[in-house]
């Protein structure tokens, strides 16, 4: 059992300098729906169709994890558990650098640039903070208590072809959730993550299965976080459109958020 729902993981991971700006490309349809829900999405690692290996092991980790197998499950091996930990963990992804790649790449739609796509700035220590301390599993799922752990990282880039992490003892799952290939790494990625611990089916209290869905929306009060300077601004394409920066100003009258244009 977990001491704590809330970085439980933090020795394991890297965190951003202090003063760091994380910065996150939305689709503008994306943003208006996350302003009148109030949460951010978190996608679960293995339903990414720009990186099918996201959270995944290594060619040659995949080898070494096939050959270990469960003592009190031996049809089961450490590879399996690997791979369904990807589908119980979730992540909301962010960069630390302002590029044009992640313009490029994150203001798709159906491979059509979003001229009206947003970049959300955030301070990083004070989002980390600012989800830390406004967590609760029940506002995600009310029948589950004790279930997604929230860890915040920077993600690593190795090669997955070539490289091997396990040597005297296997990784922590978490720790393939912040690894990615090399091919990557122009993304300069900074990830928050919710995951489940354990193997197999998850039982809820009324004896059903659960079923890890696609998305999660993970509570976010903007208005919290533009006032206390969580958000510290957003930006928009140079190719906006009037019509959709009415529309944002109108979302965003009363949010006091400043647009840098």
């Amino acid at each position: 059992m977990y001491k704590s729902l809330i970085e439980p993981h933090a020795p394991l991971l890297t965190k951003p300098e202090q003063g760091t700006l994380l910065y996150k490309i939305v689709l503008f349809r994306h943003f208006i729906d996350m302003l009148k829900d109030g949460c951010l999405y978190f996608r679960r690692v293995d339903t990414y169709k720009d990186d099918l290996r996201d959270s995944d092991q290594t060619n040659k980790d995949k080898q070494i994890s096939k050959t270990s197998k469960f003592e009190k499950a031996p049809n089961k091996t450490a590879e399996d558990y690997y791979h369904a930990t990807r589908a119980r963990t979730y992540a909301a992804c962010f960069s630390t650098q302002n590029t044009p790649y992640i313009w490029n790449e994150y203001s798709k739609y159906n491979g059509t640039v979003d001229k009206n796509a947003v970049c959300l700035v955030f301070d990083a220590e004070k989002f980390i903070t600012f989800l830390n301390t406004t967590y609760d599993n029940s506002k995600i799922y009310s029948a589950l208590e004790n279930f997604f752990l929230l860890n915040h990282g920077l993600v690593e880039y190795i090669n997955l072809e070539k490289d091997s992490l396990i040597n005297t003892r296997y990784l922590n799952p978490i720790q393939y959730s912040y690894l990615k290939d090399c091919k990557y790494s122009s993304e300069n990625e900074f990830r928050s993550t919710l995951f489940v611990p354990g193997f197999g089916q998850y039982i809820l209290p009324d004896n059903t299965v659960f079923n890890f869905p696609d998305l999660i929306k993970f509570p976010f009060r903007f208005e919290s976080a533009i006032k206390s300077g969580v958000i510290t601004r957003i930006e928009l394409s140079v190719s906006h459109e009037s019509k959709f920066l009415e529309e944002l100003r109108e979302e965003l009258f009363l949010k006091g958020i400043n647009l840098y244009v």
